[in-house]
């Protein structure tokens, strides 16, 4: 009968800790985190090579249902009016155009985890 009654109690007390809010890092932030970095279908573009595009469109649950601008890419140049866009990019860094804008936009480091993924 003690074992029982230690170990609700044990799990009584890591109920509680788990559920008690701690104190400090919320505080830190000014200003609510949604707003501050929210990404509007407005503000977002997808950036894709138009095989990937027409694949992504075709194939994928939640491309299909995102309303999002699709930007098909026709040169390895990123048109002027995404420049104040946030952009999604589609694609491989190997891969041709959309390639070439990966390795200018993303860093050595983001580029190798990229090509060394298991899951792609």
């Amino acid at each position: 009968m003690k074992g029982k009654l230690a170990f609700i109690l044990v799990l009584l007390m890591i109920g509680f800790f788990i559920q008690s809010p701690e104190d400090g890092f919320a505080e830190i932030l000014p200003g609510p985190i949604i707003e501050r970095y929210a990404i509007t279908p407005e503000e977002a573009v997808i950036l894709a090579a138009e095989m990937d595009a027409r694949f992504s469109r075709d194939f994928s649950p939640l491309l299909k249902r995102l309303r999002l601008d699709w930007v098909i890419l026709d040169s390895s140049t990123v048109p002027d009016m995404l420049h104040n866009k946030n952009i999604i990019l589609l694609g491989h860094p190997d891969d041709g155009y959309i390639g070439k804008v990966m390795r200018e936009v993303l860093s050595e480091e983001e580029i190798e985890t990229i090509l060394h993924a298991e899951d792609q």
